[in-house]
């Protein structure tokens, strides 16, 4: 048979089997098609052992393959598993497992095997195992979490068993009660006794999000005085502890009891043990608390408990004899042990044979309990009585059925009662029911809800929703329990939206309704299903303080459109830009992050970008970090991140702006999004801030700033020819007007240059975390300055054989060690000397030829040695920081200014020597004007009485020595 094969009208039979809407108000049973299912690959009678259900209505039956081989009977050694979804298909699970065959051997008796549905897609498995099976002391209990996929997740030993020696089956292990917790993403108890002994023993366990098992806390009862043929209830309370409900008699032949015929002695009490829930091993349990006390000698007939979904606290249901009559009994209580009511009344059309109980999720009005009475000491004829809270026989029914287990009976989460066909001795099995009209309008079976906003099964619009909203029907306070929103994809994964306590600043609290925020990031993604989870204990009622059920999963459900409203995303791309920016982590993220290698720091960002696409949620390519980060002023980490324009083929993807306003969302609110759980702590203070896109821009297009130049374009920028011109007898017109303001320029740049440079060591260089920059940067910045200073020395020092400069140097000492420390900046410094700035003779340093050259070739080697290297550090800088900064912008440009002006400076210096015959300086001895003045400008007449024109059809400069 194919793993989901399915008889086609199944699916249409689980829908009425599980339908929620029943509002019939008849008092009576209704009857749902039969279930029916066929095991083709089955060579014997299938057999169901055990039927449980999740609170969604998927249905779990185990189910049996006994084989006959005319000599005895025996089963199949392996686990068939029956998954019933919603919808109508069948997972089926057979698998052999590493259970022994003993525990499939009792057959359709008490056996050691059991299952039990957990959340999500986990089962608990639980089993026994013994060094020899015919010592009870050899016996061990254990159990296993299996998936839906049947994979064994996780296993553990449980301890030893509490074995029935007493039983006409023989030795039948594992007796234990297992009660799951009323969160079911919180485990549950193990509940023992010891074997010929009156105490007990109780373990929690926790199953996590992966399905992996553990023990959290254990503890001992002693003088638990139920034996196995008596009755007790184990539940959990909506505070999610565990409590134990047992009666507790004082008979006659108990000779340290007190005398039973003085009248005011207690003959009977029901007292209740209550267990904490904890994962922390703390071991906490108290009790026994007395519920009720009587002082009639009473039998214990049935014993069930569970939260009150219409009420304030837990119930008990009981049916007790006394005197030869039955009696219903309810007690209701809080989980602290005190008792708010407690009423009784007696029903006496229940026979003396065996029968079993069951009770009904949603009582009053139509009916609390279902007797299921055996006729005529049948295994299939039974009488199911409809009876209410004050023991009224409301409607009665004949059924045939048989029972191979202790859990083939039960009411679904909608008032279904479910029962086993009758044998056949066919391959196929079946399932009937009878549905009891209940009111649950808003469907989160919680009947203390009148109403939520957003409503189940509503489609909204992404981004659209503010507030979620919750009303009670008795006033409220604040608790500390959860609401989670999950969202669930494609592969049917949750993924956590939103995680917050009712006590959290995000709600608030108005008489019977509470109203939370709801972050923008939460229902942002189209198309997609969205579980909303409200946990026992969110709210408490407002007058006995008592945690109140909430909403299990998959009951409220909300969905988003599939076509965005207005302009929420771009239809095109170019609509968006892509932006980078930086993240910065918190103090603990930057405390584990520099705990970690360069290599695992880096990891444990690919960590963070994958946790991010995952929460916004986004397609991988268009959210990346750089691997650029650096440690800022305040030793805060620093994280570049850039978000791409660029959509993939998928229409739903949201466009930049919105990517960054969920991001911010998720980190400005991450104590109640998943971003709490990310290994690398993201500041939430400190929201994600894109770079500019003017920054961008202008580290990008390196624009020089306007220099003006003199009319003399060429000579004015070749060094070279400018301070060979100055020789000239119009030295010092030429130079004074048009070359000043160049060297003037070039030395305040070079200033400029080192200054920024050392703010750059000083406050930014150590800045970049991936990559040290800070000893190459102090090497070139000294060797720079060194050189400079040593070059300067030399060149004033040699200069002093010429007596031009003797002169000079003997009237301005102070200016020339003044300029010595600034050529430290930049060798070419020296020139600024040799200016004639402002017509001051201080300015006006005859440097010879092998001066000038000695700088030209100090400063091209300074440029390949240190001017070459920085920028290359600048440009590393600029390539593994994230925040750039006014001084490194600073530093970069002048860097490129600085070096570009070099590299131009020269190259028109060498392109004007050798193209220098485009200009023609004449003599009177040459050249003589004459007429041919009327071709030419007066460019600009000297004091020496000389001219210089201008071609009025070319651009040669002509010189005439008049």
């Amino acid at each position: 048979m194919e793993h989901h094969q399915i008889f086609a009208y199944n699916f249409l039979i689980i829908l009425i089997i599980f339908s929620i809407n029943a509002n019939t108000q008849e008092h009576n049973f209704t009857s749902v098609p039969t279930f029916t299912y066929d095991e083709n690959n089955f060579t014997g009678k299938p057999l169901v052992k055990n039927i449980d259900s999740f609170p969604d209505g998927t249905v779990i039956v185990r189910i049996m393959n006994e084989l006959n081989d005319s000599q005895k009977i025996y089963y199949d050694q392996i686990l068939f598993l029956r998954i019933i979804h919603p919808n109508g298909s069948v997972t089926e699970i057979n698998n052999k497992y590493d259970i022994p065959d003993y525990n499939f051997n009792a057959g359709d008796k008490l056996n050691p095997l059991d299952v039990y549905p957990l959340f999500d897609k986990y089962i608990l498995v639980v089993y026994s195992t013994a060094l020899d099976w015919n010592n009870n002391d050899t016996y061990r209990d254990r159990g296993m979490i299996i998936d839906w996929s049947g994979n064994n997740i996780s296993d553990i030993e449980f301890g030893k068993s509490y074995v029935d020696d007493d039983h006409d089956v023989g030795l039948i292990p594992n007796q234990a009660t297992f009660a799951v917790n009323s969160d079911r993403t919180k485990g549950f108890l193990r509940f023992s006794q010891y074997t010929n002994s009156s105490d007990a023993v109780w373990n929690q366990y926790f199953v996590n999000s992966m399905g992996h098992l553990n023990m959290t806390g254990s503890g001992n009862i002693s003088n638990f005085y139920p034996t196995y043929d008596q009755k007790y209830a184990i539940f959990s309370t909506t505070n999610n502890d565990y409590a134990i409900v047992y009666l507790n008699t004082i008979n006659a032949t108990d000779t340290t009891a007190p005398n039973i015929n003085t009248p005011f002695e207690i003959h009977g009490e029901i007292n209740a043990i209550f267990i904490r829930y904890d994962q922390n091993n703390q071991n906490i349990s108290y009790g026994p608390i007395t519920l009720y006390e009587t002082k009639e000698d009473i039998i214990l007939k049935y014993i069930y408990c569970f939260i009150n979904i219409t009420n304030v606290g837990n119930t008990c249901k009981i049916i007790v004899s006394a005197n030869n009559t039955n009696y219903f009994c309810n007690i209701q209580f809080l989980s602290s042990g005190s008792v708010l009511d407690f009423s009784s009344f007696p029903v006496n059309n229940i026979s003396e044979n065996d029968f079993e109980v069951i009770s009904l999720p949603f009582g009053s009005p139509f009916g609390d309990y279902v007797i299921v009475d055996r006729l005529n000491d049948s295994n299939t004829t039974f009488n199911l009585t409809l009876f209410n809270e004050k023991g009224e026989n409301l409607s009665s029914i004949q059924i045939k059925s048989n029972f191979h287990g202790a859990h083939t009976m039960d009411a679904l989460p909608n008032n279904t009662i479910f029962f086993t066909k009758p044998d056949t001795e066919n391959s196929s099995w079946g399932i009937f029911g009878y549905r009891i009209p209940y009111e649950d309008i808003i469907g989160f079976h919680n009947l203390l809800i009148n109403s939520s906003f957003p409503n189940s099964n509503t489609i909204l619009n992404i981004r659209n929703t503010s507030n979620l909203t919750i009303n009670y029907t008795i006033p409220i306070m604040q608790s500390s329990c959860n609401l989670l929103i999950y969202q669930i994809n494609q592969t049917d994964t949750k993924i956590l939206r939103q995680n917050y306590s009712g006590l959290s600043p995000y709600c608030s609290v108005n008489d019977s309704t509470i109203s939370c925020k709801i972050l923008s990031s939460t229902f942002n993604v189209l198309s997609s299903t969205y579980h909303i989870i409200v946990e026992n204990g969110f709210v408490k009622d407002s007058k006995y303080q008592e945690q109140l059920q909430g909403i299990p999963d998959k009951l409220w459900v909300v969905y988003t459109k599939s076509v965005p409203q207005n302009d929420e995303y771009d239809e095109y791309v170019g609509k968006s830009y892509s932006v980078t920016g930086y993240l910065r982590l918190s103090e603990t993220g930057i405390r584990r992050f520099k705990n970690l290698s360069s290599s695992e720091q880096q990891k444990n960002i690919q960590s963070l970008s994958e946790e991010l696409v995952k929460n916004i949620p986004i397609d991988p390519s268009r959210l990346k970090f750089s691997g650029r980060l650096e440690f800022d002023s305040n030793g805060w980490v620093l994280l570049e991140l850039s978000i791409n324009a660029q959509v993939p083929n998928i229409s739903s993807q949201p466009n930049v702006n919105h990517i960054m306003e969920d991001l911010n969302a998720l980190i400005g609110n991450k104590s109640i999004t998943n971003l709490t759980n990310l290994f690398l702590d993201i500041d939430e203070k400190h929201q994600f801030k894109p770079r500019s896109r003017s920054q961008k821009k202008c580290l990008y297009l390196h624009e020089f700033s306007h220099v003006k130049s003199c009319p003399h374009k060429l000579e004015c920028l070749s060094e070279f020819k400018c301070h060979n011109i100055q020789k000239d007898e119009f030295k010092n017109v030429f130079s004074q007007n048009n070359c000043s303001g160049i060297i003037f320029f070039t030395t305040i740049l070079s200033i400029i240059r080192l200054v920024a440079n050392i703010l750059f060591v000083i406050y930014n260089v150590q800045n970049v975390a991936t990559i040290n920059l800070f000893i190459p940067s102090i090497v070139i910045l000294s060797t720079e300055f060194s050189l400079n200073i040593i070059f300067a020395f030399i060149i004033l020092s040699k200069e002093s054989s010429n007596r031009y400069f003797r002169k000079w140097f003997a009237n301005n000492t102070i200016y020339a060690a003044f300029f010595t420390l600034l050529a430290s900046a930049d060798i070419e410094i020296l020139l600024f000397l040799n200016s004639h700035f402002a017509g001051l003779n201080m300015f006006t340093v005859p440097f010879s030829n092998q001066a000038k050259n000695f700088i030209f070739w100090s400063k091209i080697l300074n440029t390949i040695v240190n001017d070459i290297p920085w920028l290359i550090i600048q440009v590393l800088y600029y390539l593994h920081t994230i925040t750039y900064k006014a001084v490194p912008l600073l530093t970069l440009i002048i860097s490129f200014i600085s070096l570009g002006i070099l590299i131009l400076k020269k190259a028109y210096g060498f392109i004007s020597k050798y193209h220098y015959k485009a200009y023609k300086i004449l003599s009177d001895k040459n050249f003589d004007v004459g007429n041919d003045t009327e071709n030419l400008d007066v460019k600009e007449k000297f004091t020496n009485g000389s001219f210089l024109y201008k071609n009025k059809d070319t651009t040669d400069v002509i010189y005439d020595n008049q």
